[in-house]
């Protein structure tokens, strides 16, 4: 299993290139066995009607606006191979009363379906199809005579585990990638506010810092701590401490709303936000709403607190130009500026503009 469209588009080529390899394996075998006499009807059937079309579709395989509908044309050259092989044992019998071997039917619907990986949907009418072929070409010219329900019942048993075969992987495959997306999703996002934890945080800032610096835009790092936090979870209870830190994940939310917004907890009541492209004005505007939510809000705080209602600190980083910037150096920064607000008015913002300058 891969989630790699790619890799996935590569391995079905080598597959795809291999079928007209496997197909010329078995003309040299059936050749070895044929009478002589059915030479000519075996080539024309192999060289005329099978291999130009599977030559169509590994050409078709290497063309990009042929990928979204590669399974379909690997279902209708399943078909294809299937009733053009019935056609071949039907002129067999007919013209020179030769039995022709059916084998290649569940041969032709193992590779295409688990090779190819042709989805258990379409296998499934797919062999339905090819089932229901070979039992009126079985019936309507009496072939194999008294092997015809044996044969019958080996087309149909081979049929039938190709398709509960493609069923069970589909499912496992489709169980595998819930899992791994859950997985996913728990290695990057922080379980109680459903922002990136940590780990994505860094990555996704570092991303976005890389990336403002190749385009020349300014960049900015915003630390957000609630303050006096201890005080409220000691006094109300941890339930009503991670409404709070729930609800600063909401506002952030709502200021912060453009693609390319980085949004993450940080640590504990610490959250952290990385912005490209907006001016120090833009920057300063958004600390001011930030602020006007949590008073809109008005979350009664513990008695001892510095405010009777919840607030929130934040500290800026800002550079115009984030050329040679390192991440760890603008958080510094940023949590520099969060001290100062900490320690001299909380509840309010406070930038530092790199090269050096302040600004409240």
């Amino acid at each position: 299993m891969t989630d790699n469209p790619e890799l996935e588009h590569a391995r079905l080529r080598r597959a795809v290139i291999l079928g007209p390899v496997i197909i010329g394996v078995f003309m040299l075998a059936d050749m070895s066995l044929l009478p002589p006499l059915l030479y000519g009807i075996y080539l024309e059937n192999r060289l005329l009607y099978q291999l130009p079309v599977v030559a169509l579709v590994v050409a078709g395989v290497f063309q990009k606006p042929v990928e979204p509908y590669l399974k379909l044309l690997f279902s209708l050259l399943l078909l294809w191979l299937s009733f053009t092989n019935f056609a071949l044992i039907h002129r067999c019998w007919t013209q020179f009363q030769f039995a022709f071997p059916y084998e290649g039917t569940i041969l032709y619907a193992f590779f295409c379906v688990f090779a190819l990986r042709i989805p258990y949907k379409y296998t499934f009418f797919c062999c339905i199809f090819i089932l229901s072929g070979f039992l009126f070409l079985l019936y309507s010219n009496a072939i194999y005579q008294e092997r015809g329900p044996i044969s019958a019942a080996f087309v149909a048993g081979g049929l039938f585990i190709c398709v509960y075969a493609r069923y069970r992987i589909d499912r496992t495959l489709q169980r595998m990638r819930s899992i791994n997306s859950e997985l996913k999703k728990l290695s990057t996002l922080d379980p109680l506010t459903n922002l990136n934890n940590r780990r994505a945080l860094m990555q996704s800032s570092e991303s976005l810092l890389a990336l403002s610096a190749r385009q020349k835009l300014s960049f900015s790092v915003l630390l957000l701590d609630l303050d006096d936090f201890k005080k409220f979870n000691d006094y109300f209870g941890h339930q009503k401490g991670d409404h709070a830190i729930c609800l600063q994940a909401d506002i952030l939310r709502q200021i912060f709303r453009r693609q390319c917004d980085v949004i993450g907890r940080y640590g504990g009541e610490e959250f952290m936000v990385a912005l490209s492209g907006m001016s120090e004005a833009d920057i300063r505007q958004k600390c001011e709403e930030f602020s006007a939510l949590w008073q809109h809000h008005a979350m009664m705080h513990a008695p001892d607190a510095a405010h009777p209602v919840m607030t929130c600190s934040v500290g800026v980083a800002f550079c115009e130009n984030c050329i040679g910037e390192d991440l760890t150096s603008l958080i510094h920064h940023a949590d520099q500026a969060l001290y100062k607000v900490k320690t001299q008015a909380k509840g309010s913002h406070y930038i530092t503009t790199l090269p050096e300058e302040t600004a409240w």
